[in-house]
């Protein structure tokens, strides 16, 4: 089962994707779908002047990108193609999208009062 989820607070996104769907091993088309939404997203990004890519981890059943920036609408139609191969392979993959504001605080240094 492929699992994919999605955080994001204010200008920050992070998409994490681990896993096969196991639908037709081979010739499978959720894998194909999802593949080809990761791969849209990260050449979205590359090739943007309003996104950032802070980390990036692509390989076969893994996938993993942060990025700050004006990412929201490519980020929305990613979420939307993840949640619609969901709603017809429910049994391949899971999709888990939420709003985490400490996925922030996590990556950004805030610098200090003067």
């Amino acid at each position: 089962m492929i699992t994919a989820k999605m955080t994001h607070c204010g200008n920050c996104y992070t998409l994490d994707v681990d896993g096969h769907a196991g639908f037709n091993p081979g010739n499978d088309v959720v894998c194909s779908g999802v593949s080809t939404l990761c791969q849209s997203l990260m050449s979205w990004c590359a090739n943007s002047d309003e996104a950032h890519i802070t980390e990036l981890d692509a390989r076969s059943g893994k996938f993993h990108i942060t990025v700050f920036g004006r990412t929201h609408d490519v980020f929305s139609m990613t979420a939307l193609g993840l949640k619609g191969i969901e709603a017809n392979y429910p049994k391949n993959i899971s999709v888990d999208i939420e709003k985490v504001f400490k996925t922030c605080l996590a990556k950004v240094t805030l610098p200090l009062a003067e």
